[in-house]
């Protein structure tokens, strides 16, 4: 499977209603036991998680909606320094 990179930039104003659908769902299958990246606390309000899959299309398909709304899916390669 290949490696993708989700990012969910969105608003202050879209945050909480992005939380309450997290929370209410629960993780989405694709980034369970994943570690989820969240500047949120701190000002940008984005969040990021690498997943494997088979595309980002398939990806994109399996978030809940209205994180999947703001969410943009790149396939990616990781490069150790």
């Amino acid at each position: 499977m290949a490696k993708f990179m989700i990012i969910c930039d969105h608003t202050a104003d879209e945050c909480e209603a992005i939380d309450e659908e997290l929370n209410r769902l629960g993780p989405a299958k694709v980034y369970r036991g994943q570690e989820f990246h969240c500047s949120c606390p701190h000002g940008h309000h984005g969040g990021w998680v690498a997943v494997e899959g088979e595309s980002a299309e398939s990806i994109l398909a399996e978030l809940p909606p209205v994180f999947g709304s703001h969410a943009n899916v790149y396939q990616i390669e990781t490069i150790v320094f």
